[in-house]
């Protein structure tokens, strides 16, 4: 068996302990990068998170989260993905890149055609994440990552066209 074997998706709701769990994390992972307290980025990821109407996806490793993201809808054919994270000792295995195929398969069964996503300047991970997943930046992408601030992308999504269909 492969650690990947051992890795179970789950849909929760973002008040649920493992949803809180990994925004805990992301929340200190974002007070580093971008200054500010952890209890402060909780309280803003927390109450921007999925939505009524979104999704809250877990990847979880012997009961604890790993990896997840959520989305929320915009209006009847776009959502935006927000919370997309790894815990640092699960990174660099391609979990990022599942919850992403996971959850656009989600977004177009769900009928959704457009997903729209924002990220910091201080990530360069995520930059490269979303480029490779075929996300269209909707900035300059021959400026430096401070000059640009928020980087925002956008992907036309179908049924049966993400990693989770074809895997």
């Amino acid at each position: 068996m492969t650690p990947a074997d051992s890795l179970l998706l789950v849909r929760v709701r973002p008040s649920d302990v493992l949803a809180r769990t990994m925004l805990s994390e992301l929340a200190i992972e974002c007070s580093h990068r971008y200054g500010g307290t952890s209890c402060n980025w909780f309280s803003k990821l927390t109450k921007q998170s999925a939505g009524k109407d979104g999704a809250f996806l877990v990847v979880v490793s012997g009961g604890v989260a790993v990896a997840g993201g959520a989305y929320r809808p915009v209006d009847d054919q776009t959502v935006e993905l927000n919370r997309i994270w790894t815990a640092a000792k699960f990174r660099r295995q391609g979990l990022a890149r599942r919850v992403l195929a996971d959850l656009e398969a989600d977004i177009a069964d769900h009928g959704y055609r457009r997903v729209v996503l924002t990220t910091g300047p201080q990530q360069p991970e995520a930059r490269s994440l979303y480029l490779g997943a075929g996300y269209r930046p909707l900035y300059d992408t021959g400026r430096e990552a401070d000059e640009i601030g928020l980087h925002r992308f956008e992907k036309d999504v179908v049924a049966d066209s993400s990693l989770a269909a074809s895997a």
